[in-house]
């Protein structure tokens, strides 16, 4: 997505008030709760910020040692407008950015999609060295072929994941403490959505311009979506199915 400004800007215009940013920010939030409490003093680090949604959103919510990284220039742009502590810088340099430094939380929200197979395995590693010992790792993957469509080629995913991808890339780093796709209340409506967009893509192969599904839907769409989820997110999740994966993994198996 590098190099999109128009996709950042997409991003930072939505991501208070998104129906979707909102339910990753929430889940994030619950999980490091759930693993901390109301400490607001831990040490967060979110890599591959983006625009600064999670890491505003946690500075709303009180928290005060919060840090992020982003690549883009474009970004980081948005982050410093915002008075984020935010630094340019590659994901796969992680343990030479933040030499001498230990994280509670790490947060890579839609940071493994643009990764190769070796590059997540590699920043799953400088993920692990750069956690304190009871540190968790947040993260948020895109999900399941089924969902591909327009957007993928938008933004520049190079994977969807499946479950035992997740447990490959933590495999000797990771204990994976909960997981969940998400959502499912809404996936046949994003399902008929992407399966549209092939559809049009199939026809219109010449297509250039693509444009990602980032965008506000109408107020009281965008309201009944942030409900539905809400009300998902109080469920059991036992289907595996949906167009996200959420996990929480830790550096050793500890019972919450």
């Amino acid at each position: 997505m590098i190099g999109k400004r128009h996709e950042y800007e997409a991003m930072a215009s939505t991501e208070t008030n998104l129906w979707w940013y909102r339910a990753l920010h929430f889940l994030s939030y619950q999980s490091i709760k759930a693993n901390f409490g109301r400490n607001k003093d831990i040490f967060i680090l979110d890599v591959g910020c983006g625009t600064g949604g999670m890491l505003g959103y946690l500075k709303l919510k009180g928290y005060t040692n919060i840090k992020g990284i982003d690549l883009s220039e474009d970004a980081i742009g948005y982050c410093e407008m915002r008075g984020l502590d935010v630094v340019k810088s590659n994901s796969l340099k992680l343990t030479k950015h933040f030499q001498n430094q230990s994280f509670d939380i790490i947060i890579s929200n839609d940071l493994l999609c643009y990764l190769t197979v070796e590059e997540q395995k590699d920043v799953a590693s400088q993920i692990n060295s750069l956690l304190k010992g009871n540190g968790i790792w947040i993260c948020n993957v895109p999900a399941l072929d089924s969902f591909k469509g327009e957007h993928d080629i938008a933004v520049g995913l190079l994977q969807r994941f499946k479950f035992e991808d997740i447990i490959n890339i933590s495999k000797n780093l990771f204990v994976i403490e909960r997981a969940r796709f998400w959502p499912f209340l809404l996936s046949p409506l994003i399902y008929a959505m992407r399966k549209n967009q092939k559809n049009s893509m199939q026809k219109n192969s010449s297509k250039t311009e693509m444009k990602s599904d980032v965008k506000m839907p109408h107020f009281f769409l965008n309201f009944i979506f942030k409900i539905l989820t809400q009300t998902e997110f109080l469920m059991p999740n036992p289907i595996k199915f949906g167009s996200s994966l959420f996990f929480i993994a830790s550096k050793t198996k500890r019972n919450t």
